[in-house]
């Protein structure tokens, strides 16, 4: 994936996921596609998708797979840092 303007070694799935889910075609010659793939569960899940939806009704079912797993990880991300937040102000 390309670097980030303030140096981080990649954007990350949260920088590019949306803009893939508005445009589904776009995942079959996006550049970076196995970057895309966090595990290789996520991969056996595409290929699934595909085997058995075919190709752009695949793509587009594991996009919307890995934006839940995005917003998933922000939220998580999110409640973490409450938790801390409020952990020093207590302190």
């Amino acid at each position: 994936m390309p670097a980030c303007a303030d140096g981080e070694a990649s954007c990350g799935l949260p920088h590019i996921i949306d803009w893939l889910v508005r445009k589904p075609g776009a995942f079959e010659n996006y550049r970076y596609r196995d970057e895309l793939f966090p595990t290789s569960r996520f991969r056996m899940v595409f290929d699934v998708l595909q085997e058995k939806l075919g190709g752009p009704k695949g793509s587009k079912e594991y996009l919307k797979i890995l934006e839940l797993a995005a917003k998933e990880v922000k939220a998580r991300s999110m409640r973490r840092c409450t938790g801390c937040c409020k952990m020093r102000a207590a302190a």
